[in-house]
C-alpha cells in the first residue's frame, strides 16, 4: 500500500495538478498533497532498516510483536497521509494563484513594492493630463488572472470562478489557470449596472 501511495504522489509532485472525474485541482497544494502521499513509503523504508538494525538477538516472539507494531504504525501513517492530502486538496481553491510558495510570495511582494514606487513617481506626461482623463482601472493589466479580476470587480475570487463556470464571464484557460481580458470585465460590470 505505501508503494501505491508513493506512485500516486510522484505525478502529483511532478505535474502539480490532479483530476479525478469532476474534481480538479492545481498548484502548490497538489504538490504538497503528493509529498504527503509519498511519506508513508519513506517511513516504511526507515522502519524496515530500523527493524534489521535492532532485531539481531531477539526471540521470535519479540520480533513478531515488533513487526506487528510497525505494521500498525505504518497503517496509521498511511491513513493519516491520505486524510491530510484529501483535506488539503478539498479545502484549496480550483487554482491556487492566490497561495504562492513562501519564497515566491516574498519575491512577489518585493516586485509589487517596487512597482508601487514606480507608480507613485509621477511621469513627465502625468502632470499634463487632466484629472478627468485619468482612469481608475489603469493600475490593472489588460489581461488578468482570477485574483486580479476579483480585485478589479471588488468581489471574492470564488465569485469570479463561479461566473466563469456558469458562462457569464469569458475566460481563457492556460495550464489550469484562467485569464480574463479587462474589456470582458468592463462589459460584465456595465451589464450588471444596466440590469439594476
Amino acid at each position: 500500500m505505501p508503494l501505491i501511495l508513493f506512485l500516486i504522489g510522484i505525478p502529483m509532485v511532478a505535474l502539480g495538478r490532479v483530476r479525478f472525474g469532476s474534481f480538479a485541482r492545481s498548484g502548490q497544494v497538489v504538490r504538497a498533497a503528493g509529498v504527503l502521499l509519498m511519506l508513508p513509503f519513506a517511513a516504511s523504508l526507515l522502519f524496515s532498516g530500523l527493524y534489521w538494525t535492532i532485531s539481531g538477538n531477539w526471540t521470535v516472539e519479540s520480533r513478531n510483536s515488533f513487526i506487528q507494531l510497525l505494521g500498525w504504525v505504518q497503517l496509521l501513517l498511511q491513513v493519516l497521509a491520505m486524510f491530510c492530502a484529501w483535506w488539503l486538496m478539498r479545502k484549496s481553491p480550483l487554482s491556487d494563484e492566490s497561495q504562492p510558495l513562501p519564497m515566491a510570495g516574498f519575491l512577489r511582494q518585493w516586485m509589487e513594492r517596487n512597482e508601487n514606487v514606480k507608480r507613485a513617481t509621477p511621469s513627465p506626461t502625468a502632470s499634463r493630463e487632466s484629472p478627468a482623463r485619468s482612469n481608475p482601472g489603469s493600475s490593472f493589466p489588460s489581461v488578468m488572472n482570477t485574483r486580479q479580476a476579483a480585485a478589479y470587480l471588488q468581489v471574492p475570487e470564488q465569485t469570479i470562478l463561479d461566473l466563469i463556470t456558469n458562462g457569464e464571464l469569458i475566460a481563457a484557460r492556460i495550464n489550469h489557470r484562467y485569464t480574463i481580458a479587462r474589456s470582458v470585465l468592463d462589459e460584465y460590470r456595465n451589464n450588471q449596472a444596466s440590469d439594476r
